[in-house]
């Protein structure tokens, strides 16, 4: 009981999904003999921060196997819209060279005093 307990207040999301990540979080949850309220603070601290902008728009669910739920169900429909915009942004042709402008300064306007 006591080893899982650290391992749980370092364990964080990260790039993974959030489902890889309730996994680990359910495993040493349990482990740690803690009660729904601090698991559900903790599972929630230890979310990514897109993820948590997510789900602030949202009222948390109050269980911590609904939260579970919510955070997987966002983070997969996250990252389906990561991917559809990448294939799009693949499918792009790409864009045509920037206009290059003369680096010369127009004739009268040398010294900047003399704009009027």
């Amino acid at each position: 009981m006591r080893a899982a307990a650290p391992r749980l207040l370092r364990l964080r999301q990260g790039p993974r999904s959030a489902a890889d990540y309730a996994v680990d979080f359910r495993t040493l949850g349990a482990e740690s003999g803690w009660n729904k309220e601090a698991l559900v603070a903790l599972f929630y601290q230890g979310l990514n921060e897109r993820l948590k902008e997510e789900l602030a728009a949202q009222d948390l669910p109050p269980t911590l196997e609904k939260l579970y739920y919510m955070a997987i169900a966002i983070d997969n429909r996250l990252r389906e819209r990561i991917r559809s915009w990448g294939a799009h942004f693949r499918a792009l042709p790409p864009l045509p060279p920037s206009p290059v402008f003369p680096q010369s300064t127009p004739q009268g306007l040398d010294d900047p005093s003399q704009c009027s």
